[in-house]
């Protein structure tokens, strides 16, 4: 019974990884994005 919520646990655990993963790439992404901007601004 502890096992199978261990496991669970560890599930969660894995999905909270990935969605801070997520968004810190999209955090990145946004900022990538607003960079390109002004470098296109420049030109």
């Amino acid at each position: 019974m502890t096992s199978l919520r261990q496991s669970h646990q560890m599930e969660e655990l894995g999905i909270s990884k990935a969605a801070s993963k997520i968004r810190n790439w999209r955090k990145s992404g946004k900022l990538e994005i607003e960079l390109a901007d002004h470098y296109l601004a420049k030109i």
